[in-house]
């Protein structure tokens, strides 16, 4: 027998409202603070609608603690690390991928994500489409993914439609830097799903997970979501690197990638077990 229980967000208030001060209490969110009319007037409400009922904020990274501390949470009580990706399965990727590109180096991009305008495909699909009839790169850019967009055909691009996270170890040994060009994303677990497989990224401004996985010109390249230049100017650029550059990319991707596993994930949340107000 399969049971499904639904609580209203009202009822969840009510039951943080009467547990408040007698065990912890956590408000989780993901939005970034972005200084708008609606995150002011939260501010201004949170002592009676939020500080009443909530005693701890668990969020994404620094941007999203930021958020939590306008709303009168203490740096005490916010916890950072909220997402993590399955990083065993994609960290153990790493090392086939790399020895795989230690022999040759592809001349491929990689996309894996949702066929959505939110996601920016299209902008992705652009930029390579121009990238390629301006200087005839015999660089491919490969596609995971299925959605709303049509799959456009298009010389030097091909779609894999959907793919099991675990059947994608192949694609990070075939592809040379994953691409990530999202309008909006408040933190994208994907950034460090591609992270931890060894891959350099070009990766938009809009991902949240950037401040985390990514550093200037260290493991990749970034650029403004849906500037469709300034991303053929950075495919462009992967396309000049080296063997060895790519490679030391790769590394340095791997190593921010274990910022939050699902390990430190949960030593985090077991704090709050001894926390008593």
């Amino acid at each position: 027998i399969r049971l499904r229980a639904t609580i209203t967000w009202e009822a969840y208030l009510k039951i943080c409202s009467h547990f408040y001060g007698k065990v912890p209490t956590v408000l989780i969110f993901d939005n970034k603070w972005r200084n708008t009319l609606k995150q002011n007037l939260a501010r201004v409400a949170s002592p009676l609608l939020l500080k009443t009922k909530f005693s701890h904020c668990f969020v994404p990274g620094p941007e999203q603690k930021t958020f939590a501390k306008k709303l009168g949470f203490p740096d005490s009580h916010i916890l950072t690390g909220l997402y993590a990706c399955d990083y065993n399965l994609f960290s153990n990727m790493y090392p086939m991928a790399r020895e795989k590109k230690l022999s040759q180096m592809p001349r491929r991009f990689l996309y894996v994500g949702r066929y959505l305008p939110i996601k920016g495909p299209q902008d992705l699909w652009q930029a390579f489409a121009e990238l390629k009839a301006e200087t005839g790169t015999d660089w491919e850019l490969w596609c995971v993914g299925q959605g709303d967009l049509p799959a456009p055909q298009l010389p030097g691009i091909t779609h894999f439609g959907f793919v099991q996270p675990r059947d994608l170890s192949s694609f990070m040994g075939d592809c040379a830097v994953c691409v990530i060009p999202s309008h909006k994303d408040a933190w994208g677990v994907a950034l460090q799903e591609m992270c931890a497989a060894g891959m350099p990224v070009v990766v938009s401004n809009s991902v949240g997970a950037a401040v985390t996985y990514y550093e200037k010109g260290k493991n990749g390249f970034m650029f403004h979501a849906g500037n469709v230049k300034e991303l053929k100017k950075y495919l462009k650029k992967c396309t000049e690197l080296s063997q060895a550059e790519l490679l030391q990319m790769g590394e340095h991707s791997h190593r921010l990638s274990a910022a939050c596993t699902p390990e430190k994930w949960a030593d985090k949340l077991l704090q709050l077990v001894y926390v008593r107000n």
